[in-house]
């Protein structure tokens, strides 16, 4: 992917994220955790 395009990508994903309250994003991260883990992919230790 060029460089630029990957730049405008995160900045999209930053303008989401400031999108979201505080809550809406910890449920999103938890349920990102739960699909990695099901996925047998653990970037975290349980918490």
């Amino acid at each position: 992917m060029p460089e630029t395009q990957m730049n405008k990508l995160s900045k999209q994903v930053e303008d989401m994220l400031n999108g979201f309250n505080n809550t809406e994003l910890l449920v999103f991260y938890h349920l990102a955790l739960k699909t990695l883990a099901r996925r047998g992919i653990s970037p975290l230790p349980e918490m």
